[in-house]
């Protein structure tokens, strides 16, 4: 594929393109393995943030990740008169999953049917149904497959009218409570312990000082702001690694409701990442554009045979960033340095 034709791929009238620094997180330790993390940014001290973090948790062995649930949603809507009960429609899906799955089989060999859940409002029958994609993010084949569902099975055995393939129950590119809770895409945890010994000499605070922090921004100030999750600030680093490696940046929108928890403990503190709604692919998308494919890469991940795993080491990677980010910055707060370090680094 030429640099050309991958362009015209995922970008229509192209005109031009957009330079924008990216800066590396180096030597990010997670589940055993070192990783540098590229971020494409122009906002000064994130990348050194960020770097900061970076060492506080690779002196203290590393952060440990995982992969809590996979599966991209896509939720159709119909309008059926005389609809039947939600048990019966979902029973519905548990009694044909081998024809649901022999119908995605038509559109796309890597996709795996996951199950579906129906919800009911008035008139309207909103589908969620959910796949496994491997190492592509998913969302296009998601929408093919839903859609051959709905024409080839529901609409002639349900009856009605499929009237969105998307009916925003899936919540695509938005915050919601329902993908907050239930997750999309991949939902990862990552935790790292820091003593307190790097808290002083590395991160400048105190377990007591930055556990009172968290108490008063991550709990109290997201619990008043009503925000769905509580996090200091986890759609930078997403935004600047969706960027970098050829990620759909609108993603950010479900990606940035996570939380951050704060423990102490004896020897320290325990920092907790979970997020719920990570969507990435290391295929396809503009994973395929020249530089951002040369980003993957610098970070390690290969497609590994479209078993999922290159994808899910990626969020487990970047879960890792955001949490690097995440403690750098809430001790920056705690040691009232985040506005000195921004006055020293401005234009």
């Amino acid at each position: 594929m030429s640099d050309l034709s991958a362009y015209e791929q995922n970008c229509e009238n192209i005109s031009g393109v957009v330079e924008l620094p990216v800066g590396l997180v180096k030597e990010m330790q997670v589940n055993g393995n070192k990783y540098a993390l590229p971020i494409a940014t122009t906002e000064a001290c994130l990348v050194a943030s960020a770097n900061r973090g970076a060492k506080a948790i690779s002196l203290c062995g590393g952060a440990i990740s995982s992969i809590q649930r996979v599966g991209i949603t896509r939720a159709p809507v119909f309008k059926i008169k005389n609809k039947k009960s939600q048990e019966w429609y979902e029973n519905w899906f548990r009694e044909n999953a081998d024809a649901v799955q022999k119908c995605i089989k038509q559109t796309s060999l890597h996709t795996q049917w996951l199950g579906a859940k129906v919800l009911t409002d008035d008139e309207f029958v909103h589908v969620e149904m959910k796949f496994d994609t491997a190492d592509a993010m998913g969302m296009n084949m998601a929408t093919i497959s839903a859609k051959r569902i709905c024409d080839e099975l529901l609409v002639p055995e349900w009856g009605g009218t499929l009237i969105a393939t998307s009916g925003n129950l899936c919540s695509d590119k938005k915050a919601s409570l329902r993908n907050a809770t239930s997750g999309r895409g991949r939902m990862i945890k990552t935790s790292a312990e820091i003593s307190i010994k790097v808290l002083s000499e590395v991160l400048k605070t105190t377990p007591k000082e930055l556990l009172i922090v968290s108490e008063a921004k991550l709990k109290s100030g997201s619990r008043l702001a009503k925000a769905i999750g509580q996090n200091a600030h986890h759609a930078n680093i997403l935004a600047g690694v969706f960027i970098a490696t050829g990620q759909d940046p609108s993603h950010i929108a479900d990606g940035a409701t996570g939380t951050t928890i704060l423990q102490q403990t004896d020897t320290g503190i325990k920092i907790t990442i979970e997020m719920p709604c990570i969507l990435v692919g290391t295929v396809g998308g503009g994973t395929r554009l020249p530089t951002q494919n040369k980003w993957l890469q610098a970070i390690g991940l290969t497609q590994k045979n479209g078993t999922g795993k290159a994808a899910d080491e990626l969020a487990m990677v970047i879960g890792a960033g955001v949490l690097c980010a995440e403690l750098s910055l809430l001790c920056a707060i705690t040691s009232h340095d985040l506005a000195s370090a921004h006055a020293q680094f401005r234009a």
